[in-house]
């Protein structure tokens, strides 16, 4: 045997003790790498345009890009933890704050903040909510900016989804309190209210705070829903407001914008009102509804009878078929045996709400 063969079984040996050794080191980084890093690295990557999305719709990627974003981040706080979760908002608020940004990278990075809800991003949202920062701070990144401060409320905030094919995805984030957030929010909308009337004024900020609101609550959004009604040019988030508080106050005032006549309320604001009474599970909703079954107008008479139904716990009939005005007695007091003459068969538990359990949801054709 010559000295190459003599060699060549205790080289093996060394190759496959090396091989082991560099399998283990190899195991021991995987076993201590930090845990959050694909979830961190992933968000990052969609911000700067590098995510791997299915293909959808292009009129429909936006849409549906953030609602993949929303639904895989929705435990990120558990899965990241607090200290990850403050580094990573220091991270993208440094970002936020930066000229070269662009409008595209800067409207995901605002939606991401929402999306982590650290206390840290509230003051640098709130500036670009108020239209401060870079040039690059449109009016549609301004818009994002207060969809994210709708995170900060005392409920459950809910965003919905178009994706192709006329589906609907929603999203119901956990909610962070926050009062410098609803402070600064009625603040705004007072402020976008006045500068309406100048040519400075923009209906869409205005618009977007007073959704944000929905999600919050307290004496000053209450006293500020209550005046949206007559402002003129906001029916739909007045009355969203309104029947999202829920108070006392707010829901007598939503029968009154629905049975006080269409000289003072028009048919859309009566409409409006109607539906939002039908998910608020309130045993004050059913006067005003059984009233407006005698509209003038067919469509509030429909949204009178389709509200009803969800009160009593049942799904809507199919729209077009609200009762004709000759019917109307008869229809009330069908209604009235439901519920009972002084309704005292309505049962809160039974009747229709909207989603407000954290997570992510398939609502009509998938």
């Amino acid at each position: 045997m010559n000295d190459s063969e003599r060699r060549r079984p205790h080289g093996s040996s060394l190759g496959r003790a090396a091989a082991f050794l560099a399998f283990l080191l190899h195991a021991r980084a995987l076993v201590s790498q930090d845990p959050s890093e694909p979830t961190r690295a992933w968000l990052l990557a969609w911000i700067d345009g590098r995510a791997q999305f299915a293909r959808s719709d292009p009129s429909h990627r936006e849409d549906s890009e953030r609602f993949d974003v929303a639904g895989r981040s929705l435990n990120i706080r558990r899965r990241l933890g607090d200290e990850a979760v403050k580094d990573l908002t220091a991270e993208l608020v440094a970002r936020l704050e930066n000229r070269d940004t662009t409008e595209e990278i800067g409207r995901r990075i605002v939606f991401a903040l929402g999306v982590l809800q650290d206390t840290e991003a509230v003051e640098p949202l709130l500036e670009v909510a108020r239209g401060r920062g870079p040039p690059w701070v449109t009016e549609k990144v301004r818009t994002d900016a207060l969809k994210a401060l709708g995170h900060f409320g005392s409920r459950n905030a809910a965003e919905m989804y178009s994706i192709s094919g006329g589906a609907l995805r929603q999203v119901v984030f956990r909610a962070r309190p926050d009062p410098r957030v609803t402070k600064a929010l009625v603040a705004l909308v007072r402020e976008q209210l006045e500068e309406l009337k100048t040519p400075a004024g923009r209906r869409e900020i205005a618009s977007g705070a007073i959704d944000a609101l929905r999600y919050h609550e307290g004496t000053d959004v209450e006293e500020l829903a209550l005046s949206l009604p007559e402002r003129g040019g906001f029916e739909r988030e007045a009355v969203g407001l309104l029947g999202a508080l829920g108070t006392p106050r707010t829901l007598e005032r939503l029968g009154s914008l629905l049975t006080r006549g269409p000289e003072k309320s028009s048919r859309s604001l009566r409409e409006l009102a109607a539906l939002e009474l039908g998910w608020t599970a309130s045993a004050a909703a059913i006067p005003p509804l059984l009233l407006a079954l005698g509209d003038a107008d067919a469509a509030v008479r429909e949204a009178a009878e389709r509200s009803l139904h969800r009160l009593d716990g049942k799904d809507p009939p199919d729209r077009g078929k609200s009762a004709p005005l000759d019917d109307v007695q008869a229809s009330r007091a069908r209604w009235v045996e439901v519920f009972g003459p002084k309704l005292e068969r309505f049962d809160p538990k039974k009747a229709q709400r909207r989603i407000d359990k954290p997570g992510a949801y398939r609502i009509g054709p998938s």
